[in-house]
């Protein structure tokens, strides 16, 4: 079992650098943030299993605060990276790895990252999350403990996972208590698929990117790929409507 399909792009050897700081969250753990502090606007981002400092998530990140929001991206795995045995075949050992880092690890780290925001300031925040970072994100929105967060945005959502940890990924996805974008890629979960029930009945909007492989938004070399890089600025864009409508 891996929580990216076989089909997934493969993690880039270059990741982009990012022009915010990292900062000390507490217990020994840091979160990236850029953009303005003193936002009314927070997107807190939730990083695919490679980590928030690969690829192009610290990227991403800045590109939300450019356009106005203050953005956090916590390290919700505490330091340690994933450097898979096998980078063609994660499900070698990847599950090992997910099952050191279970919910209330990331929750923890959730909540120390809810501390860092401004009361005063702070009137919305949103949920983005890449990989392993959305069935994060749809666990947070079934505990449902920050008054401010009003929706998600998952790319390439491998809730699945949640089938390998003991859980139901179909009970999980119907748990979800905010609104979702989700963005899924080819080999992903039935559930997060176009035209299922959570489009249908729980107020998803699903944005069907099934032409694209697991992990492009976050992996995928636009340098490479002219298609890849049209798509992460179109699915980008469209995020930031998304978020626009639910605040």
């Amino acid at each position: 079992m891996s929580c990216c399909p076989p089909t997934r792009v493969p993690a880039l050897v270059k990741s982009e650098s990012g022009v915010g700081e990292f900062v000390d969250i507490g217990k020994n753990t840091k979160a990236y943030t850029t953009g303005a502090k003193h936002s009314q606007n927070v997107i807190i981002i939730l990083a695919d299993i490679f980590g928030y400092t690969t690829g192009r998530h610290l990227g991403i990140c800045d590109y939300l605060a450019e356009n106005g929001y203050y953005v956090i991206a916590p390290d919700v795995f505490k330091g340690e990276r994933y450097v898979p045995i096998d980078p063609n075949d994660l499900s070698k050992d990847v599950m090992g790895y997910v099952k050191k880092h279970l919910i209330p690890s990331i929750q923890e780290v959730l909540d120390q990252t809810y501390a860092q925001l401004i009361p005063k300031t702070c009137k919305w925040v949103g949920l983005m999350g890449f990989c392993i970072g959305s069935w994060q994100l749809f666990h947070e929105s079934k505990r449902d403990v920050l008054p401010l967060l009003k929706c998600g945005v998952n790319f390439h959502p491998s809730i699945a996972i949640e089938d390998y940890v003991g859980g139901d990924a179909h009970k999980l996805a119907k748990s979800v208590n905010h609104p979702m974008l989700l963005v899924p890629t080819k080999g992903d979960h039935e559930s997060v698929q176009k035209g299922t029930y959570l489009e249908k009945e729980y107020n998803c909007m699903v944005a069907d990117y099934t032409h694209q492989k697991h992990g492009f938004m976050s992996q995928g070399d636009v340098d490479a790929d002219p298609k890849i890089a049209e798509d992460v600025i179109k699915v980008l864009d469209m995020t930031l409507e998304y978020f626009a409508k639910h605040q």
